[in-house]
């Protein structure tokens, strides 16, 4: 049935989504940037990646009372994920800014000062906060829709986008570039 289908393609979507937020920091370390920014790495993007988990969380707990609506009324369903989206990018706007100025001073205070140096590499990932209400409202819809196909294949793109940026970026810029990447 289409339901397993659909349930297919969203397990390959997930590996490629794996990819990319799991990627940067093995793509780091096997492209030669030093242990250092490879920690890096892996804090900036651990943190870009938390805060996404948390959006797309609201919305996967939504997605069940919009898939009854959705066999009632799709579009009316459609209307209230993007609405629930919209409100979403309301919170984690600010947040993220909210966050962007307390690196600085936080970076030292949370981690300790051999984390100093990760901050532009932080501001990077915290860019992902506000990009997660787009993200999960393209899987919500692709979900009510049964839209396997455009799910996995957008994921694709994105997971090819990702090698190629870690290729280019890392040697070039280390930690900035691979957190950089997973954008």
């Amino acid at each position: 049935p289409a339901t397993w289908r659909f349930g297919v393609y969203q397990a390959a979507g997930g590996v490629l989504v794996v990819l990319v937020h799991r990627g940067p920091v093995v793509a780091a370390a096997a492209l030669g940037a030093s242990k250092i920014q490879t920690g890096f790495t892996a804090l900036a993007v651990g943190i870009g990646v938390a805060g996404t988990y948390a959006v797309s969380q609201a919305f996967a707990v939504n997605l069940p009372a919009l898939a009854e609506l959705a066999g009632r009324e799709a579009a009316a369903a459609e209307t209230a994920a993007a609405t629930f989206a919209r409100r979403a990018l309301l919170v984690t706007a600010p947040l993220t800014l909210l966050a962007a100025a307390l690196v600085g001073s936080g970076v030292p205070a949370v981690f300790g000062r051999s984390f100093r140096g990760a901050e532009d590499a932080i501001y990077v990932g915290l860019a992902l906060l506000p990009l997660a209400p787009l993200t999960s409202l393209l899987s919500q819809v692709a979900a009510l829709r049964l839209a396997r196909r455009q799910l996995v294949v957008s994921r694709a793109i994105g997971a090819t986008v990702f090698l190629a940026t870690v290729a280019i970026a890392i040697p070039a810029w280390h930690a900035l570039g691979a957190t950089a990447a997973v954008l």
